[in-house]
């Protein structure tokens, strides 16, 4: 039996993908090695390797021939698995119904390439608030000349809002929005896989969730200012968000300079009791607050209270003799 006359190993789109496909044709024998008809034709061995040769290697695809007996203009093809971006070689064989294999085609190369691309190569969603979502946008562009469609999948906490089935034509762009919307805090990574025309591509995820940080929605202090020397004034702090149980620190300030006196130093209590002993219409208290479980001896947010202290007055002076 004459062996088939292999056409060649076609390829399309571009190397970086993780799976892909050769695409093999070849042209169907028609006569035996005798030179008699082709009657009895089943099917083809495709043999495949990354180096030569391929012929009569272990690594093979069997192909059913379509008809018994070929005619000349018969062309025959089929896609072969590949490791995208990889050079093989390729060999064709004819087997008849007898089981009997024909002398190999001359060998065709070829690197294995999808029918589509993904862009771009990697997807960083940067930082986010445990709770918040992030979104971006992969584009997905069919570099064949045929119809393609496909899917998107990937793992939480990442998710495929728009897009995660599309159909492309020939040259077009389809969009695909990924969405990350962590729910615990920590640092994720994975990979969202594309599928089209028998191809793979992944493309990797990566984002980092954050707790949100706490915020103080007031502090109030017990008594509206100015007040005098030695009054004893409470400020009480509210916060939001973070992690409770809070933690607040207070600090004062005398002149509005760089320089600022701690007056309590960290702790879940979220009022300060404060009695001054010296008159000052420039005071300023600042409180700081942080997340329950943060070490960093720094606030998470902070405010300021202005609150004046004037000198002690005397309302009324009495004496127990009349003057002179």
């Amino acid at each position: 039996m004459a062996a088939a006359a292999l056409l060649s190993v076609m390829v399309s789109g571009p190397i970086g993908v993780s799976a892909a496909s050769l695409k093999v044709s070849w042209q169907a024998p028609t006569t035996n090695a005798d030179g008699t008809p082709l009657i009895d034709l089943v099917g083809y061995r495709v043999y495949v390797a990354p180096s030569s040769p391929a012929c009569g290697g272990p690594s093979f695809i069997y192909v059913t021939s379509p008809v018994a007996a070929p005619s000349g203009s018969q062309t025959v093809s089929s896609p072969v698995p590949a490791l995208a971006g990889t050079t093989y070689a390729v060999a064709v064989t004819a087997i008849n119904a007898s089981h009997v294999e024909s002398t190999c085609s001359p060998e065709a190369i070829g690197v294995a390439r999808a029918d589509f691309t993904v862009a771009p190569s990697s997807v960083d969603f940067g930082s986010a608030v445990v709770g918040a979502s992030v979104d971006r946008i992969v584009t997905v562009q069919n570099v064949s000349t045929a119809s393609l469609s496909g899917t998107a999948i990937v793992s939480a906490p990442f998710t495929v809002i728009s897009g995660s089935s599309y159909s492309v034509a020939p040259g077009a762009r389809q969009d695909v929005v990924v969405r990350f919307l962590p729910t615990v805090d920590g640092t994720f990574i994975g990979n969202i896989n594309f599928t089209a025309g028998g191809d793979t591509i992944s493309r990797g995820v990566a984002g980092t969730a954050m707790l949100p940080s706490a915020a103080l929605s007031s502090v109030t202090p017990d008594k509206t200012a100015p007040q005098t020397v030695g009054t004893t004034v409470t400020f009480t702090a509210t916060a939001t968000g973070g992690t409770a149980p809070y933690q607040f620190k207070w600090w004062l300030n005398t002149d509005g300079g760089p320089v600022w006196t701690q007056l309590q130093d960290w702790s879940t209590s979220n009022a300060l009791t404060w009695t001054p002993t010296v008159a000052n219409a420039a005071y300023q208290i600042a409180t700081w607050v942080r997340s329950g479980g943060n070490p960093a001896d720094t606030y998470e947010n902070n405010a300021f209270t202005s609150f004046a202290i004037n000198p002690s007055t005397l309302a009324t002076v009495t004496v127990d003799k009349s003057a002179p």
